[in-house]
């Protein structure tokens, strides 16, 4: 009976050490998870962020576009008002 009691003893000693050991594992890796977690959030908004600036530029750079196409087709009418040739597709320039 005693002997029976020792083991106990020893078995429910291991199994504590053991459950410490699995709690401390844990604590540690939950930490870990967490920082790596904060990480990636604060990575996540400087990404959003760059994503704004580039649709922003986008939309700039699209509105000089069509801006420019704006711009080249009140001189191409400009410049086939003064043409001696009206009606003439082609306009040659003289430089």
């Amino acid at each position: 009976m005693r002997k029976d009691t020792l083991r106990i003893n020893e078995l429910s000693a291991k199994h504590l050490k053991r459950k410490d050991a699995l709690l401390t594992d844990n604590h540690v890796l939950e930490t870990e998870i967490v920082g790596e977690l904060k990480d990636l959030e604060v990575a996540a908004v400087e990404l959003e962020g760059k994503i704004e600036a580039a649709v922003e530029e986008k939309r700039v750079t699209l509105a000089n576009v069509v801006e420019a196409e704006r711009q080249i087709m009140l001189w191409e009418r400009k410049i086939q008002a003064r043409s001696p040739h009206t009606g003439s597709h082609t306009t040659a320039f003289a430089w």
